[in-house]
């Protein structure tokens, strides 16, 4: 048996520490903003911006400006403005030259439209921001 003398203190590692927190690692991101590889961080693609929103009977179409380093684009749209009700997601890899068209819409209701680009690198997807958010009326 050993006197208390003898004995050594022992010290935690911080992960073992109570209260402690572990930093985050490299690879943990935020999601929009960057994703990162070995050696360093690849930029999201640009925020799009949406040059017309038409309506039409029981439908609309979505028309936006190409971003450069964009893989591909995300376009939503919802029956309010947090984009919670009614939510329809297109993800497409080419802009249509006549724009998206959302179908089987109601008629006499507004709807919101948002595009977000995304760029593929090493089988990573990153997404760029949501552009700014559109209204149109349903006809």
């Amino acid at each position: 048996w050993l006197a208390a003398e003898d004995k050594e203190p022992v010290e935690l590692a911080s992960e073992e520490k109570p209260g402690t927190q572990q930093k985050p690692q490299a690879s943990q991101t935020k999601p929009g903003n960057t994703a990162q590889t070995k050696s360093k961080a690849v930029k999201a693609p640009a925020r799009p911006k949406i040059t017309k929103v038409k309506a039409s009977k029981k439908a609309l179409t979505v028309k936006w400006k190409k971003v450069k380093t964009a893989s591909g684009y995300r376009v939503q749209i919802a029956r309010d403005k947090k984009f919670k009700k009614g939510r329809k997601t297109k993800t497409i890899r080419k802009i249509p030259d006549k724009g998206l068209r959302f179908k089987k819409l109601k008629s006499k209701k507004k709807y919101f439209v948002r595009v977000q680009a995304y760029r593929i690198v090493k089988g990573k997807t990153v997404y760029g921001k949501w552009s700014a958010v559109k209204k149109v009326k349903v006809k």
